[in-house]
């Protein structure tokens, strides 16, 4: 199961006796890729414009480098670890919260029949 923030987005379901896993998607998943590429080009933009101050001589645009590089840092580990992004993890109710999910999103599975 894939939730982003508090919607399921993504069932995936393993057939023990049939190689493959089978999914079932709601059609509200959202890529967190567009708001990385953002943060990604903001601070290329940033990066292109201290470095034509520093090749003009400011004294202060290497600092200012080392400040915005390491906002990307951060920026990037934010948008890692926010609840509005992609996150998988063991679903508190195990099995039966899984069947029971399963069945409101994708009623045409099999699910619990290997």
């Amino acid at each position: 199961m894939l939730r982003q923030a508090d919607r399921i987005v993504l069932l995936g379901l393993q057939r023990t006796r049939h190689l493959g896993v089978y999914y079932a998607r709601t059609g509200q998943y959202r890529s967190p890729l567009p708001a990385i590429r953002a943060t990604i080009r903001e601070y290329e933009g940033r990066i292109k414009h201290l470095q034509g101050l520093l090749d003009q001589g400011d004294t202060l645009a290497k600092e200012h480098i080392a400040n915005v590089t390491r906002r990307l840092t951060e920026d990037l580990g934010d948008i890692a670890r926010s609840e509005g992004r992609t996150r998988a993890w063991p679903l508190a109710g195990g099995r039966v919260a899984w069947e029971r999910q399963a069945a409101e999103l994708a009623p045409d599975w099999a699910v619990g029949r290997s």
